[in-house]
């Protein structure tokens, strides 16, 4: 999962999961969250190392970006 501020959403989410919706904490606990690539320069030093998809396992080359590649051609649509 990426996702701009995922450094602050990720701080309290098992949290939030277990007072509104206990069923879904292990699912929740399993996931990754990590800052796109062309957000990551905004933040601090310190999210630039436990936030990047540059040192993920796995993550290869990807840049977290390609959902909001589309956002014009699909606003478009409506």
């Amino acid at each position: 999962l990426t996702y701009d501020v995922a450094c602050q959403y990720m701080v309290h989410l098992v949290t939030r999961f277990q007072q509104h919706f206990p069923h879904m904490v292990p699912v929740v606990s399993r996931m990754t969250a990590l800052i796109p690539k062309m957000h990551l320069a905004g933040h601090k030093l310190d999210c630039g190392y436990r936030w990047s998809l540059n040192f993920t396992p796995g993550v290869g080359q990807t840049c977290g970006e390609l959902i909001e590649t589309v956002w014009s051609e699909l606003n478009q649509a409506n």
